[in-house]
């Protein structure tokens, strides 16, 4: 059981960093056909990386949190496994955007980011739903208190990081 425990969370663990790899690819190519095209690579690269994980672990961190305050840690754990396959499920299906968005200059960069951006929207919706699910299924958590937790955690991040881009424009 040890064993097929550490080759399970092995193969987890490589399905992060390789979503972690595609995510990095995928908004460093938007960056630099888009907003920035006098950009280095590299520097996009390392810049989009930190930025990545730093939101993961917030938000893994925020989460973890939560179910300390409201005593409910059971649901945190289900929501942070739910965040772990919905990231890896997103970076498996963005990684051919990601690709094709450096390395085929046929295709119009334009279809593939919006494409890309509704693959990410609809995974972080679903996460959200199902997040919204567990608390009210599982936890015993208000929905003034969910109200809370989407306008602190969900929609203000997503208002931050829309209020940097227009900064960097």
């Amino acid at each position: 059981a040890r064993i097929e425990s550490s080759q399970k969370n092995r193969n987890d663990m490589l399905l992060q960093f390789g979503a972690f790899i595609s995510y990095t690819l995928f908004i460093s190519g938007t960056v630099i056909h888009f907003i920035s095209p006098n950009l280095t690579v590299l520097t996009t690269l390392v810049q989009t990386g930190l930025l990545i994980i730093a939101t993961y672990w917030l938000r893994r961190i925020s989460i973890w949190l939560l179910g300390q305050v409201f005593q409910l840690p059971i649901v945190a754990h289900f929501q942070r496994l739910n965040i772990n396959l919905f990231f890896a499920a997103e970076g498996v299906l963005i990684l051919p955007l990601s690709i094709l968005i450096f390395f085929s200059p046929q295709l119009p960069p334009a279809p593939l980011f919006i494409s890309g951006f509704v693959l990410v929207a609809v995974f972080h919706l679903k996460s959200l739903f199902r997040g919204f699910l567990l608390a009210t299924t599982m936890g015993r958590i208000s929905t003034v208190h969910l109200f809370y937790y989407l306008c602190a955690f969900e929609i203000l991040p997503v208002f931050i990081l829309v209020r940097f881009v227009k900064l960097m424009l």
